[in-house]
């Protein structure tokens, strides 16, 4: 799109977890993030990881959400390092879509 800025947000989440959105893109209607998330902590997850994201507006008005998981049966145990990137779509809603906020869940 001609003149629209895609914002990236990387979030450190303390020592345990860092989320990095590397890209965002709109694809019809959906949102678009390619989301890479890193295990700093010292804990094993046994069940998973999910990924969280939030599609917002360019008033960062929230125009969807959505989610995508790095499970033990697929991935093995989240061991301190483990490191992944996931595509995460987003619904919009036909709302404009101006930026996307991701928090993770590990298990």
């Amino acid at each position: 799109m001609k003149g629209f800025v895609w914002s990236l947000l990387l979030l450190p989440l303390g020592l345990d977890a860092d989320i990095q959105v590397d890209r965002i893109w709109q694809a019809g209607d959906y949102g678009m993030a390619l989301v890479t998330y890193q295990n700093r902590d010292n804990k094993i997850y046994e069940v998973g990881v999910t990924i969280k994201c939030v599609a917002l507006d360019k008033k960062k008005n929230r125009v969807g959400v959505n989610e995508r998981s790095f499970y033990v049966h697929q991935y093995g145990p989240i061991n301190p390092g483990f490191t992944d990137t996931v595509e995460i779509p987003i619904a919009l809603n036909g709302a404009g879509f101006g930026s996307v906020k991701c928090t993770e869940n590990a298990r």
